[in-house]
C-alpha cells in the first residue's frame, strides 16, 4: 500500500466529541435539577445558597475540564513527534521511532490517556489509531481520524519504509487477523 502524500510539518487536531457530549449531558442534567427542585424543599435560605453554589461549582468544573481537554493535537516535523492533550504532552525524537502503522483499537480501550495491551493509548474519539514502535522495544498508540496520513507523516519524518516492508518487530496476532479480513 502506498503512503498518502504528506508534507511536513504535519499537524492534526481531533476534537474530543465524546467528552464534549458527555459533559454536555451531565451539565444539562444539573441545570434541569437546579430548575426542577423546589427551593422550599431545601430548607433555609442558607441551604438554598449552598445548593446553588454547589451546582454552579460543578457546572464550572465540567466547563473548565471540557475547555482544557477539548482536543488531541498531533504534530510531526523532521525532529520530533509531539502529542498534546490539554496540558499533558508527550514529545519524542523521530530518531527513536522504528515503525508506525495504522491500526484499529478495540472499543473497550476507551478514551483519554490509558494503558492497553499495546502500551499507552492517547485517544479522544473513534477507534482508528497509529501504533508507534520505538527503538527500545516499547510501543504506544495515538488515536486519530487520519491514521494513514499520520502514519505516513511519521514514516516520512523518521525516514522509515511503509508498513509491511522490512518490519522486524512481530505484530500482535489479533492485529494481523483483523488486517487480513
Amino acid at each position: 500500500m502506498r503512503d498518502p502524500i504528506v508534507t511536513l510539518p504535519y499537524h492534526h487536531r481531533q476534537h474530543a466529541t465524546v467528552l464534549f457530549w458527555s459533559f454536555g449531558i451531565i451539565g444539562a442534567f444539573i441545570l434541569v435539577l437546579w430548575l426542577v427542585v423546589p427551593r422550599e424543599s431545601l430548607g433555609s435560605p442558607a441551604e438554598v445558597r449552598i445548593w446553588n453554589i454547589t451546582l454552579l461549582g460543578v457546572l464550572a468544573l465540567f466547563a473548565a475540564i471540557g475547555a482544557v481537554f477539548r482536543a488531541l493535537d498531533v504534530t510531526v516535523d523532521r525532529e520530533t513527534l509531539e502529542v498534546r492533550f490539554g496540558p499533558i504532552r508527550k514529545r519524542l525524537p523521530v530518531g527513536d521511532i522504528r515503525e508506525a502503522a495504522a491500526v484499529r483499537n478495540r472499543w473497550y480501550y476507551g478514551f483519554g490517556i490509558r494503558w492497553t495491551p499495546h502500551g499507552w493509548l492517547w485517544n479522544v474519539s473513534g477507534l482508528d489509531a497509529v501504533e508507534i514502535g520505538l527503538a527500545n522495544g516499547k510501543s504506544f498508540r495515538i488515536g486519530t481520524s487520519e491514521p494513514q496520513r499520520l502514519a505516513a507523516a511519521i514514516r516520512e519524518a523518521a525516514n522509515r519504509p511503509a508498513e509491511g516492508a522490512a518490519s522486524n518487530r512481530p505484530r500482535d496476532p489479533r492485529d494481523r487477523s483483523r488486517s487480513q479480513s
